[in-house]
């Protein structure tokens, strides 16, 4: 009887992997097809689905970062974009099944977080729908639209799950620290054309600076400088300010530098200017900006302003370009590029300012026509129009308020503000009254939601990019807290033995909201 059942599963087994290996092997012969690609994506998708239906929700936060995109899919959207739709899925499905309250709760966000996505859903609806260039539509815009919705997915998909303590840490660095995925496409580029495979997942736009650079000879390491950001994030996530400047431990410190230091090469004087709201915010919320410390601080940035001063003009060019904002002397050429990029934003906000009583209550969305984008940018080029006129055309306007003020009027601004402040008093609340044991780990979401937010709000923001950020901190935060935290936690300590200490908590199941 035993030997009966052996062969059936034994048939059983041969009869699926049979057919599956010979559909495997026909779409590996033919891997530029694309019914090829979506045959190994269908069963590698089947065959994960045992995995994705357990750590769908750690997935989903070890991937909210990262710089890979899934390349079988049109226009190949991000993995967290895809992982946002899966998890939400599997965490409903749980909840049908098992019937239990599984999602956290935070009206307060929610209600804002559906707010945009319904004046969002309107605008598009009329304004001409949602077009996209990979669908073979005349209009585009589509991915912009799919980036405000996997959005709001995402964030209904974080809170599906509160994460348990001690998965909290690992979790949470993970969040920032997969970014430094980023870096790959420079990489890719600069080791040449046998490593090109690797933008298959990693997105190719990164380099794009990189390579436009080389002509001009200012090139530039975007994704590089992105990478040692989100690095910058990880190792405050795991030490905080305090564990950094821990002088007991000195490769802290000096690994802070030099991620500070590759940051810079980018060239982008926005990215150092973010970092410096952050580092401030940090130093608020640690309570560390006393007047000792304030002091030192002063001290530090002046003698480092005067090693600049002296050795400015011999830094790297992009290094340069990122240190243009202060006052040190840079090259000529570098001067130069800078203040043009300054100037035609100056120029086309300008431009745009009559335009805005136009879409006041009904934005123009995000959909524009391609052939007017193509001709506008052939304009420029000849010389005949200004080289923002194509940035007002396909609504890049690089200014956060302006990019959700015209594409979706005074309610997407009213919707934004509005989720802006509710996720504030999330985050501050969960950092005021948490567990103390993710006292670093809410410090750091804080500090760093309200350094994105100063510079959406004044120097450089664009909607559609940011709003996953905002709400995927604000997501998280409601994850490792398990919602709002209302009142302070009460923690008595009680010794045990073997030097194993007990924390136990006093009111906390009635301290969420």
């Amino acid at each position: 009887m035993d030997n009966l059942l052996s062969l059936r599963r034994s048939a059983l087994i041969y009869g699926l992997c049979l057919p599956v290996a010979v559909v495997l092997g026909y779409a590996v012969a033919k891997p530029d097809d694309f019914m090829s690609r979506a045959s190994i994506a269908l069963v590698l998708g089947i065959m994960s689905l045992p995995l994705l239906m357990r750590l769908h929700h750690p997935f989903l936060i070890l991937t909210w970062n990262a710089s890979l995109v899934v390349p079988f899919l049109p226009g190949q959207p991000n993995w967290w974009m895809c992982l946002s739709f899966v998890s939400l899925s599997f965490a409903i499905l749980y909840w049908i099944l098992t019937k239990k309250e599984e999602f956290v709760r935070a009206p307060s966000v929610s209600f804002w977080v559906f707010f945009i996505l319904v004046v969002v859903i309107i605008t598009a609806r009329l304004t001409g729908g949602i077009g996209a260039r990979v669908i073979g539509s005349a209009a585009y815009g589509g991915k912009r639209y799919l980036y405000v919705l996997s959005a709001v997915v995402g964030y209904f998909a974080l809170t599906s799950t509160q994460i348990r303590l001690e998965q909290a840490t690992f979790l949470t660095v993970g969040f920032f620290l997969s970014g430094v995925t980023s870096g790959v496409s420079d990489f890719a580029y600069a080791l040449g054309a046998k490593f090109y495979f690797l933008f298959y997942l990693f997105p190719s736009g990164l380099a794009f600076s990189q390579a436009a650079g080389e002509a001009v000879s200012l090139e530039r390491f975007a994704g590089v400088s992105f990478a040692a950001q989100n690095a910058i994030l990880a190792l405050f996530a795991r030490y905080g300010l305090r564990g950094i400047f821990d002088w007991s431990r000195p490769w802290r410190l000096c690994l802070f530098c030099l991620l500070l230091a590759a940051s810079m090469f980018g060239g982008f004087r926005s990215l150092l200017i973010v970092l410096l709201f952050f580092f401030f915010f940090q130093l608020c919320f640690e309570r560390l900006a006393t007047l000792r410390n304030i002091a030192i601080l002063v001290g530090l940035l002046v003698l480092s302003l005067t090693a600049m001063i002296t050795f400015s003009t011999e830094l790297p060019v992009p290094v340069q370009r990122t240190l243009s904002f202060l006052p040190v002397r840079v090259d000529e050429t570098v001067r130069q590029d800078a203040s043009g990029t300054a100037e035609w934003r100056w120029l086309m906000w300008k431009a745009l300012l009559p335009d805005i009583p136009k879409y006041l209550w009904l934005g123009k969305g995000f959909t524009f026509d391609g052939t007017d984008l193509y001709l506008t940018e052939e304009a420029a080029r000849r010389g005949y129009y200004a080289a923002y006129e194509s940035t007002l055309v396909n609504g890049n306007y690089h200014n956060g308020i302006l990019t959700v003020l015209i594409p979706f009027g005074i309610w997407g601004m009213i919707g934004f503000l509005g989720f802006a402040v509710a996720g504030f008093r999330v985050l501050y609340l969960n950092y005021r009254n948490g567990d103390p044991c993710l006292r670093i780990l809410n410090t750091v979401l804080i500090s760093w939601f309200l350094a994105r937010l100063a510079m959406y709000l004044t120097i450089y923001g664009a909607f559609d990019l940011d709003l996953p950020f905002f709400v995927g901190s604000v997501g998280l935060s409601l994850s490792l807290n398990g919602g709002i935290r209302t009142e302070i936690l009460r923690t008595s300590m009680k010794p045990q033995s073997e030097g194993v200490v007990e924390t136990t908590v006093e009111g906390s199941d009635r301290a969420f909201e």
